[in-house]
């Protein structure tokens, strides 16, 4: 009787140790995912982006931070048109590291990007930002189906391409007009293919 007493209280000791050691792995496993949510805020980014020089290990690497904490976009590209100093220039290099990951993020805040970028002026800043501008325009007219497609509007378009024509015709390094180049010809190639064909077709009704 008493072995057997002993047996069963040995039983509950144990499971409630297990669940002890569940309950404070739970709490603890939160606790840590909810920190990196709070410390990974616009304070934290301007921090990181302190430290981000022309290494692409750097820039890879702060631009893992974005990928992981999707909210940081919005406040990445805030930094990147004020078009200020060292911090903006970063922060557009940071984009288009992010761009060519994972061109979503930049997608669902299209109207930030496309309204933001006539403000960048900065050389170093212009260059990544052309950059993004050709991923888009180069998805956009490609034959594949994508989701930029589906996302650029006939007024993203609009400010892509007067965007372009300044910074071509600007003081800018041969990168970034080579970048607005791309984009404007194949705007133009495809407007004028649009206007070639509506051409045909008028002139064979007509006849």
């Amino acid at each position: 009787m008493f072995f057997s007493g002993l047996k069963n209280w040995m039983a509950i000791k144990r499971s409630n140790s297990n669940f002890a050691i569940f309950f404070i792995t739970f709490i603890w496993g939160y606790f840590c995912r909810t920190k990196i949510q709070i410390f990974v805020t616009t304070t934290e980014l301007i921090k990181a982006l302190n430290y981000v020089n022309a290494t692409r290990d750097k820039r890879l690497e702060v631009s893992r931070i974005i990928l992981d904490h999707p909210h940081l976009i919005s406040p990445l590209m805030a930094i990147a048109f004020e078009d200020k100093g060292k911090f903006s220039s970063k922060a557009c290099w940071i984009l288009e590291f992010v761009a060519k990951e994972d061109m979503g993020l930049i997608l669902e805040n299209i109207d930030d990007f496309v309204f933001g970028i006539s403000k960048v002026q900065l050389d170093s800043s212009v260059r990544p930002i052309a950059k993004i501008c050709e991923i888009l325009m180069k998805a956009y007219f490609s034959k594949s189906l994508n989701e930029v497609q589906n996302t650029i509007k006939e007024s993203h378009m609009e400010k892509i391409t007067t965007s372009c024509f300044d910074w071509l015709i600007g003081e800018h390094k041969v990168a970034a007009k080579a970048y607005s180049m791309t984009c404007l010809y194949l705007l133009g190639k495809n407007v004028i293919g649009s206007i070639l064909n509506c051409n045909w077709y008028w002139r064979k009704i007509t006849f």
